[in-house]
Order: structure tokens, then sequence, then C-alpha cells
């Protein structure tokens, strides 16, 4: 077992990333909160459901749900997110869609 303690600071570069990736998301939030969302083409790859503003489909219960294909997924854009950890050798990155940017799509504001 490894005594030493971890280290927790986060570096200039991080810190600039992860004020960008934040500034990136809240931006998506805003621009997604206006009109109506689309309903999906191709086949649905994520659902989100739960309080939320914007539906393009009912769930079984007749719950208001979010459905996304991948193409709706690409529209809100990719993050990258690279990082490192003692299991691991070397910086290992990330890349995907923001959760923060598929929630504002949704118009979830929950707690």
């Amino acid at each position: 077992m490894d005594s030493r303690k971890p280290d927790h600071r986060v570096d200039a570069p991080r810190r600039r990333f992860l004020a960008g990736a934040l500034a990136a998301g809240f931006a998506g939030r805003a621009a997604a909160q206006t009109g109506e969302l689309p309903a999906p083409v191709g086949p649905v790859i994520l659902s989100v459901g739960g309080r939320i503003a914007r539906a393009n489909a009912r769930a079984r219960s007749g719950a208001p749900r979010a459905d996304f294909d991948r193409a709706m997924l690409d529209a809100l854009g990719a993050v990258e997110i690279a990082t490192s950890t003692r299991w691991h050798r070397g910086v290992q990155r990330f890349q995907g869609v923001s959760g923060i940017a598929v929630l504002a799509a949704a118009g979830a504001d929950g707690e």
C-alpha cells in the first residue's frame, strides 16, 4: 500500500481546461434552453427523465422524457478531459458529450 498522501492540487493548465469546460457547459445550457427538443431520427441511445422542461417522448408512466439519438448528442459538442492517476501511467484522455450539455438540452433544473 502506498503511504504517500495524494496531491489534490490542480496545476494551471488543468485549471484553465476545467474553467473552459465549465464555461462551455453553461454556454451550451443557455443555448439549449431556447426552442423545442426535436424528435430523434435515428435509434435512441440516451433517454433523460425526471424534472425536465423539454421532452420529445413519454415514458410508459406518461412522464415526460427526452430521447437523444447519435446526431443529437453530436450536435451538443464534445469535451475532453485529461487526467492522471496513480493507477495508470501517463495522462489518460476521455472524450464525449458533457453531462451538463445533455441535461441543459432536456431543460433539467433539478436539485
